[in-house]
């Protein structure tokens, strides 16, 4: 790391090579550092896309408005889009078509845009054949550079098979009941 002329600090790579006299003793170096930031930056969003491409859960994003502006493999397999199908379409084609659940987007979608995480949301949600399932929801805003807020960053988890068995519980209570 190296510090430039306004205190800002950055990455560089090194090469650094002993000079030497007639006689061959070494009476200086010669350095060479070559600015590496923007190349670690580029590994890092490689990273990072790979997470979000190799999660089991669905990863999606969507601009403040509900267009669906990322949408990994595990999203296709959650709600049935491919990402072909779901890119710029409104977030709207997974949500149950209630006005109970539409508006509930609506008022998730103001709380990111306050700067709220929605942390471990369950709630239901719409596969593409029109099926409807639980899932646990955890969104984020996404801010710019400069700290606005411009997009939200969802993560989703069927939680149907882990809900089943307290469904059935439920129901089973309630036959004895009567």
């Amino acid at each position: 790391i190296r510090r430039r002329k306004d205190g800002t600090h950055f990455d560089v790579s090194l090469s650094i090579s002993p000079v030497r006299d007639a006689s061959g003793r070494i009476v200086a170096a010669a350095g060479f550092a070559r600015d590496i930031s923007e190349r670690r930056l580029v590994v890092a969003a490689q990273y990072l896309a790979a997470i979000v491409e190799n999660s089991d859960d669905a990863i999606v994003s969507m601009d403040l408005d509900g267009k669906i502006l990322s949408w990994n493999d595990a999203a296709t397999k959650l709600y049935g889009f491919t990402t072909a199908e779901a890119m710029a379409q409104p977030i709207d084609i997974v949500i149950p078509e209630d006005p109970v659940h539409r508006q509930e987007e609506l008022d998730i979608r103001a709380r990111i845009a306050r700067g709220e995480r929605i942390q471990h949301y369950e709630t239901i949600r719409r596969r593409k054949d029109g099926s409807h399932f639980e899932v646990s929801l955890s969104i984020s805003p996404v801010r710019h550079a400069s700290g606005r807020i411009v997009a939200a960053a969802g993560f989703a988890r069927d939680i149907s098979e882990r809900r089943r068995p307290e469904d059935e519980r439920s129901r089973n209570t309630g036959l004895l009941a009567r």
